[in-house]
This record gives C-alpha cells, structure tokens and sequence, in this order.
C-alpha cells in the first residue's frame, strides 16, 4: 500500500504529497509562460511525479491515466463553453459588458485557465470583443448586424430545404418535422396574452429549423 511504502509514517507520506504539490504548481507556472494552460500541466505532472513518489500509478498506467484525464478536460472544457455561450446568446451581459473572469468562474465553476480559452474562442465567434487594456466585452449587435444575420440564415436554409428535397427519400423521413409543424399551427390558433406562447412558439420554431437543416443531410451546413 501507499502509506506502508512511505517508510516513516503520517510526516513521511505528507512530505511526499507535498512534493507532488510543488511539483505540480512549478509545472503551472512553466506552463503559463508558454502559452500551455496551466490546469493541464498540474495534472499531467502531478500524475507523473505522483507516479514514483507515491507509486499509485504503475508506470505502464501512466499514459492510459493521461488519456482519459485529457478526455475528462476536454468534456468539461466544451460543456463550459456551451454553458458560457448560451448566456450570451440568452442576454445573460449588456452589450459592451465587461466580462469578470473571477465571477463568471465561480458562477461556471471552473478554474480560470480553461475559461480564457473558451473566452479567446468566443472572441473568435464574435460573441466577444477583446479589450486593448485586457479581457473581453460582451459584443454588440446593430440593427444592421442582425439584417445580415437573418439574410444569411435564410440563405443557407434555403439551401438546407432544397437539399432535404433532394435527398429524403421515404415518407416517414419527414413524420418528425410534420408533428412540429402541427404543434406550431395548434399554438397559433390557441394563441394566448402574455409571454408563454411566444416562449412555446420560440421553442417549437428552432426545433423546426433544427430538424430542417437535419433532412439535408449535411454536416457541412450544419
């Protein structure tokens, strides 16, 4: 066991923790001058000194660890970012909002290293607008802006329609997008005041878009 291989009981074992814990934040600050995020190089050399130090690894374990750990991240780094992405896409920021990385981890509940590189990604997007002073702004739309997104879009479902003509093939390809097309027409016709339809008719017409871009058959469009 571990501890019995420690060799000098509770002080022993604490040490070599210790040692693993230095190691690991020597291997994070490297890592940030380099431009490599500093959580990976935590794992990766808490994993590999923790091998021979505390030996609860066996070195032929060591890459196979590695591997589902970086899977592990790599889960937990798109689902933030699907996370962060929908609370701009929701409104969640003003426009030209500062986005406070401290907060906005704490809320995600995710270290800050892997929320930088979902920002700069979401920079790329155009969700938003990196500062000259540092950090990132909530991006601001125009009226003109979202002109050019509704021509865009109509212009590539457009597309998605001809494709879907051309490629579905039986009848009952087409039941799913029919069923959501009669549940828009029955909310339509028992159209109510206040804001529950429109958030019924908001839900039902992005499944219906989903479902087109589907039938096309496409993961380019898509």
């Amino acid at each position: 066991m571990v501890l019995a291989s420690a060799g000098g009981g509770v002080t022993a074992v604490l040490f070599d923790i210790l040692i693993v814990l230095v190691a690991a934040k020597v291997a994070a600050e490297v890592a940030e001058r380099i431009g490599v995020p500093a959580v990976a190089a935590e794992i990766v050399a808490g994993i590999l000194i923790g091998t021979s130090v505390l030996h609860l690894v066996k070195g032929n374990e060591v890459l196979a660890v590695l591997g589902e750990i970086g899977v592990i991240l790599l889960l937990l780094e798109v689902g933030m970012e699907m996370d962060l992405r929908e609370l701009l896409l929701q409104g969640e920021f003003r426009p030209g909002e500062r986005i406070r990385e401290i907060p906005l981890a704490a809320r995600l509940q995710v270290s800050r290293t892997p929320l930088r590189l979902v920002l700069g990604r979401l920079e790329e997007e155009g969700l938003l607008v990196a500062r000259a002073t540092g950090g990132f702004v909530a991006a601001e739309f125009t009226l003109r802006d979202i002109r050019d997104g509704i021509e865009l879009r109509g212009a590539l479902e457009g597309t998605a329609a001809k494709l879907a003509a051309e490629r579905v093939n039986a009848p009952e390809d087409l039941a799913e997008i029919r069923e959501c097309v009669e549940r828009i027409d029955r909310l339509i016709q028992r159209w109510s005041s206040g804001t529950d339809s429109l958030a019924k008719y908001i839900d039902l017409n992005a499944t219906f878009h989903d479902l087109l871009v589907n039938l096309a058959q496409s993961p380019i469009l898509r």
